[in-house]
């Protein structure tokens, strides 16, 4: 008893971070100083129908359709110009069926000169200017952020995806039998030590690029991101030092945001400037459209 009670002492900090206690604030929906803002790893819109061949890219354009936030970042984001592919057309569908006046993104891949894949953010406000931030080779993840104007006041929406694991059908599969019983089970356990170590590095870095942003930032900044890490690990703390995180703020419970065989991963994020109330804060986790459930903050502005 001891011992466990010691494990749970020496991680309180951990703890505090992962499970929120938080409350709602009352608020009404005409008040125009608070904003509706939401992070979404769409995961490139269903492109390859990962889900048994059932195609979420209608769900996914409905439901931001029906939430409408005033802010979307958009993780994993893909569009095409290819005629023949009208529904995939992401950028066209936004700005003309949902209604978004400005949109940036950062297309960081294109291949056959029309498919392009990337991190976008779309806004309801004027986007001012708007950044592309290189994680550098031998990744494909990436970071941008907008100056957007709101009410003759600007606000940095940061969004950012940060280093993948890259786990393959062949890792997951060892990580349902793990035996360790010969050397293919060892090389399979060498394989993901690898990936692991490589994901943690490479995460390391890209948060204290953000964080430097952050600390750069001459406007209250909201930031919004897939970390593909836990509250308990040093990209989460690196890059809210300065932030406070509205799941902690405002809602209850652990906030699961990833759909995996390992349960209640909370890798999606919404950090803002503490001068900033955060009122309202959700998981949007009602309907499984990708293997992230959008999560969504109401904001009041100072």
């Amino acid at each position: 008893m001891l011992i466990s009670l010691f494990a749970i002492a020496s991680n309180y900090k951990n703890i505090q971070h992962s499970v929120a206690y938080g409350d709602e604030k009352p608020f009404q929906a005409s008040d125009l100083s608070i904003i509706k803002v939401m992070s979404f790893n769409a995961r490139i819109f269903d492109l390859y129908e990962y889900d048994d061949k059932k195609n979420h890219r209608e769900d996914e354009i409905d439901f931001i359709k029906n939430e409408h936030p005033n802010i979307i970042c958009i993780q994993e984001f893909y569009t095409s110009e290819n005629k023949i592919e009208k529904p995939y057309n992401t950028i066209k569908r936004l700005t003309e069926e949902v209604g978004y006046k400005y949109f940036h993104f950062y297309n960081s891949s294109t291949l056959r000169k029309n498919d392009h894949w990337g991190m976008a953010i779309f806004s309801d406000f004027e986007i001012d200017e708007s950044t592309d931030i290189d994680f550098g080779l031998h990744t494909e993840n990436e970071a941008c952020y907008c100056d957007v104007k709101i009410h003759d006041k600007k606000y940095r929406i940061i969004s950012t995806h940060l280093q993948s694991v890259y786990f393959g059908k062949q890792d997951y599969k060892y990580l349902d039998n793990l035996k360790l019983a010969d050397d293919e089970d060892v090389n399979a356990g060498k394989r993901i030590l690898r990936k692991l170590k490589r994901g943690f590095v490479r995460r390391a870095e890209q948060a204290e690029r953000v964080a430097s942003i952050i600390g750069e930032s001459p406007y209250p900044v909201i930031l919004c991101g897939d970390f593909n890490d836990t509250p308990a690990s040093y990209a989460y703390h690196t890059i809210s030092e300065k932030l406070q995180d509205n799941f902690l703020v405002a809602s209850k419970g652990i906030g699961t945001s990833y759909i995996s065989k390992f349960p209640f991963l909370r890798i999606d994020y919404m950090l803002t400037d503490k001068k900033l109330e955060v009122m309202k804060f959700k998981t949007m986790n009602e309907k499984i459209m990708s293997d992230h459930y959008p999560i969504m903050s109401w904001i009041k502005l100072n």
